[in-house]
């Protein structure tokens, strides 16, 4: 993908979770959200302290142990 697209798109995606963030501020805590997405801001302080979990280097959100389903 070339960088003007990625840069692109990135900014497309931290616009869309500025608006989330706001809205969550804006309701005082009577509205909860969950998201499972891949973006990293490191350089969104929002952002850094909203996410509970990074799914990588082998971290799941399903347990590689939690029985099969048959």
């Amino acid at each position: 993908m070339e960088p003007s697209k990625i840069d692109t798109d990135r900014a497309a995606v931290k616009v869309l979770y500025t608006l989330i963030f706001d809205v969550i501020e804006e309701e005082e805590g009577r509205f909860q959200i969950s998201i499972t997405d891949h973006p990293h801001f490191s350089d969104d302080p929002r952002f850094r302290a909203a996410v509970r979990e990074r799914w990588r280097n082998g971290i799941k959100i399903v347990p590689q142990d939690w029985p099969l389903l048959s």
